[in-house]
Parts: structure tokens; C-alpha cells; sequence
């Protein structure tokens, strides 16, 4: 049996999700025509394809009911900047909140799913080495953003190669992990609800059924990672290591036998 994995990131790479500002748009509307990362999005692509006239640059647009794109003057802010709007950034970037709980945005590449090399790219403000995040970054489209990866663990619960500031080891794929702040206002282990909290480091939130987590009637816990393939894990004697739904197989959580 195979068990449903929270969003993973969640909350913490969608946008009005943590506590930073929203960001403003870019400011010149035109006709929709572009599919951006195989979807339909707006006149442009924010994701760095020129297709904007003169010396304007396309820029994401996220504040209405439905994300779209515009072409506006461009901005200067490079990965890691804080940003108000999205134009304070250089041309294929987003401001984007910079952790749940935090108090700014900042300036983040975008990409498309599978892209690793537009993350990489130091032309285009890219760093060595970063990739295309798999999970979503914005809600509505199928626009990414790109990532450095750590060389931490996500199955430890101490020492996993983290900073303080973000303790929490996220896996992302086979065989790549980074480090990112802890997700909700609180996190917990084993059992812990996760409708709003997060999960500690080496936690996992597991939904045990389809839909929505209603704090009241919860689907959804902290469990403990484990590798399924492994010979050893941490579970216990009373949990078994599953593997979960749509992830790699070396990823699980320690269940209730």
C-alpha cells in the first residue's frame, strides 16, 4: 500500500501562502497568445523568452484571479534581492515570498518543469549547479522556480547539514535535496497535524485520504522519513517504511503497521 504525500513544500513556494506582502504586477496588458512551460498564460513568457517590444521584458502577473503575464520596463534585482513587485527584478525572474513566516520577497528564477539549464545559466542570472524545482511555485500555472541543492539529508531528525535559519532538509527528486525554512507557524513529529503546521526535520506530512485537512477531522500527519529500498530505517517496531504516492522510491514514511 502506497500513501498520499502532503504537497511537500506547499504552501511555502504557492503564491499568498507565509506572511510576506503580495507582490504588484507588471503594468502593460495585452491580448493572451503565449503557452508558457506547455500552458496557456499571457501575452509573454515570464519565464525569460523575449516576446515583449522595445526594451520592455515580460514579467509574471499574479495579484488577479487568474495568473497572467505583461510586458513592462525591466528590473535590476538579482537571485536573492528583496523585491516589492515583481518589475524590481531582472527579466525571467519572480518576487516571490522567501519562506513561510517571512517578512519579505524576494528575487527568484523561473523555469519550467525539467529546465535545469535555464537554472544554471549565469547569462540569466542563473548559479551553478541550481535546478528546476518539481513541486509548484506558482498556483494557477505551470511556471517553477529554480533552486540550489544542499548536500543534506532529509531522513535525519538531527544534524542533517542545515543551517539555523533554514533547518529543513526538502527531498526533491532521486538523489537531491536542499535546505529550506521549517513550513506553517509551527512544526512537530510523529503525529503531529499538518493541515496548517509543518513537520520538524526528517518529518514528513502524509495524508492518509484524498481532499482538503480539516483541523477538526484531520488526514494528515507528521510521520518520520525512512528509505523503502533501504536494509535499515528509523522506523519503529509498531510503524512499517511505505512508500508514497508519486515519489521517488527511496522516499517513505514510518507508518502504523
Amino acid at each position: 500500500m502506497r500513501f498520499l504525500a502532503a504537497a511537500g513544500l506547499g504552501c511555502f513556494f504557492a503564491w499568498g501562502c507565509g506572511d510576506a506582502p503580495a507582490p504588484t504586477d507588471a503594468s502593460v496588458d495585452a491580448e493572451p497568445s503565449v503557452a508558457v512551460c506547455g500552458a496557456p498564460l499571457g501575452p509573454c513568457d515570464p519565464t525569460g523568452a523575449a516576446v515583449c517590444p522595445g526594451s520592455s521584458r515580460c514579467y509574471l502577473r499574479t495579484s488577479a484571479a487568474r495568473p497572467s503575464s505583461a510586458c513592462s520596463a525591466p528590473g535590476a534585482g538579482q537571485w536573492g534581492t528583496s523585491c516589492r513587485n515583481h518589475t524590481d527584478c531582472l527579466p525571467g525572474f519572480g518576487c516571490l515570498p522567501a519562506g513561510p513566516g517571512a517578512t519579505d520577497n524576494q528575487c527568484q528564477p523561473l523555469c519550467c518543469p525539467g529546465d535545469d539549464a535555464r537554472c544554471s545559466d549565469a547569462s540569466r542570472g542563473g548559479r551553478p549547479g541550481a535546478i528546476c524545482l518539481p513541486q509548484l511555485t506558482v498556483t494557477g500555472t505551470a511556471v517553477r522556480r529554480c533552486v540550489e541543492p544542499g548536500g543534506c539529508d532529509p531522513y535525519a531528525a538531527t544534524g542533517n547539514g542545515c543551517a539555523s535559519t533554514q533547518p529543513y532538509c526538502e527531498y526533491l527528486r532521486e538523489g537531491v535535496a536542499a535546505c529550506t525554512p521549517l513550513l506553517g507557524p509551527r512544526a512537530g513529529g510523529d503525529g503531529h497535524v499538518c493541515c496548517v503546521d509543518g513537520c520538524l526535520p526528517g518529518y514528513r506530512c502524509v495524508a492518509t485520504s484524498e481532499g482538503a485537512c480539516d483541523p477538526t477531522r484531520p488526514n494528515t500527519w507528521c510521520r518520520r522519513l525512512c528509505n523503502p529500498v533501504a536494509t535499515s530505517n528509523a522506523c519503529t517496531a509498531s510503524q512499517r517504511c511505505t512508500g508514497l504516492t508519486g515519489r521517488p522510491p527511496s522516499l517513505g514514511a514510518c507508518l502504523p503497521r
